[in-house]
């Protein structure tokens, strides 16, 4: 892959690396992390866990090992090597210096130099001129880097190379996975996942949790706080890349996009993409939310700020209706002043502002 000459996330893991001397940086495969270290950062050596000699050493003498590498070291593929994180907290963190981490799989401890990547944002396409001004091209190509997604079966297939997925069970985990697509933008519902697999549901939620580890699946959870209304408690689903989705969705044609049932689904889930991409690496301890009450109100976006939320609804249309500000304003109601912005990420091409509601462009999302 060609070196993408501007991403989001180069700042922040500059300043991260600044103030703790390494960084643990994860996401799906295929995305670009490696490319990404090596082209930014070639000043670092490379030592990547999938090499059966860096795999004995770090077995043999891990003491010896984090010693021959304690400073300008990106160790690559972690997830290669099951207990590496531990082994790195242990010996590898008394005088770290530009250590850079890389792996599949999010870390097994919470800390400060985590960044999460994902898919190529808006922002970056545009930056390679790579980017549709059509919603619908948009959605069905996805954010992955060109040539990444020349084949989204290899990719699936990959991604499910990895230790912590069982030999035997890899063919039926992607068919796991690819029958879950039928539930994006959707309250999780594992019984019916778990029937339509037919595997009982605790197997059905360990496959779901490692989907999730991998970042194939995004579960985002119901909002927390109780109005005195029968509101949604399961996660809603969504999928890592759009374009993935829709392969697996029997989208093959960009032109069979717009008719097809779950365009609307597929709409949200780029939204929201859009929106964890821009914000959530600048302010990863912001947490996202969705709101759903039993009568059949929805804010499918809320982001809580320490005292107040933003909120947000999702459509395809491209100029204001009364439906979408009816739900800001039911919402703001009922919270009773927890709102601090009201905001609609709609298909339109410019931003606007319309009865004090943010109407947002869905390729101006910042």
């Amino acid at each position: 892959m060609k070196r993408i000459s501007f991403r989001n996330s180069y700042e922040i893991i500059r300043e991260r690396i600044n103030s703790k001397g390494y960084v643990y940086c994860y996401g799906s495969k295929f995305i670009g992390k490696s490319s990404f270290f090596k082209s930014y950062f070639p000043e670092l050596n490379y030592v990547s866990l999938k090499y059966n000699k860096w795999k004995q050493l770090l077995e043999l003498d891990p003491e010896r090992f984090f010693r021959k590498f304690r400073v300008d070291t990106l160790f690559d593929e972690i997830q290669e090597f099951p207990g590496f994180e531990q082994l790195f907290m242990q010996y590898g963190t008394e005088t770290p210096q530009n250590i850079m981490i890389v792996s599949d799989l999010p870390p097994e401890t919470e800390h400060p130099g985590i960044v999460r990547m994902l898919p190529l944002s808006a922002r970056e396409l545009k930056n390679e001129h790579l980017f549709s001004f059509l919603l619908e091209e948009s959605i069905w190509e996805g954010g992955f880097p060109r040539g990444a997604n020349s084949s989204y079966l290899y990719y699936l297939k990959q991604s499910l190379q990895t230790p912590s997925v069982r030999v035997h069970e890899k063919d039926r985990i992607r068919s796991f996975f690819i029958k879950s697509l039928q539930q994006i933008d959707q309250c999780l519902n594992l019984k019916k996942l778990a029937d339509s697999c037919e595997i009982s549901q605790p197997t059905a939620a360990r496959w779901l949790d490692l989907l999730v580890q991998l970042g194939l699946l995004i579960l985002l959870p119901a909002w927390d706080r109780d109005f005195g209304k029968r509101q949604s408690k399961s996660p809603k689903l969504y999928c890592c890349d759009t374009g993935l989705a829709a392969h697996f969705l029997g989208i093959r044609k960009l032109e069979k996009l717009a008719g097809h049932p779950a365009f609307s689904a597929l709409c949200n889930n780029y939204y929201l993409l859009e929106i964890m991409k821009q914000n959530l690496l600048l302010e990863p301890t912001k947490e996202l939310f969705y709101w759903k009450e039993s009568n059949g109100h929805e804010i499918p976006l809320l982001i809580r700020n320490p005292t107040s939320v933003d909120i947000f609804v999702f459509t395809s249309r491209e100029t204001p209706f009364r439906e979408q500000h009816a739900e800001l304003d039911y919402f703001d109601q009922l919270s009773d002043g927890l709102v601090l912005s009201r905001n609609v990420i709609c298909g339109a091409f410019k931003n606007k502002i319309y009865r004090d509601v943010k109407w947002i462009s869905w390729h101006r999302i910042t």
